[in-house]
């Protein structure tokens, strides 16, 4: 057995955080495919945050918003998320791609209904804690 340095050691103030972020992981287990990763939970999490608040979220943004940690794999979240197509068969049809009405050139990203539905749960519950 090692011995702990005082760094190592959690404070007692973490405790209600962790649980909470523990009971978030657990339910994103319980709900979203094994298939999918930290960073794609993270990713389909800012276009929620979007659709929930109102704001236009595209491609672009998430990617400033989370740089280096959202990494290479935000094209492959999109593709997982979106409605099945030729390139990705298997896309979940959480998320469309919506023009914006100001500027055609812009695209922006919300959830689909069966988004809606498949994370309403997940939000409910973490919002009961």
């Amino acid at each position: 057995m090692t011995k702990q340095t005082a760094s190592a050691v959690l404070p007692l103030s973490s405790g209600k955080p962790l649980k909470l972020l523990t009971t978030a992981f657990r339910l994103c287990a319980e709900v979203l495919p094994s298939r999918i990763t930290l960073r794609q939970c993270l990713f389909i999490s800012m276009v929620a945050y979007g659709h929930a608040t109102n704001q236009r979220v595209s491609l672009r943004t998430i990617k400033t918003a989370l740089g280096d940690s959202i990494g290479r794999s935000i094209e492959k979240s999109y593709f997982i998320f979106r409605e099945p197509t030729k390139r990705a068969p298997d896309g979940m049809g959480w998320i469309e791609q919506v023009a914006d009405p100001d500027d055609m050139r812009q695209a922006y990203l919300r959830l689909t209904p069966v988004g809606v539905a498949a994370l309403t749960p997940l939000l409910d519950t973490i919002a009961g804690l």
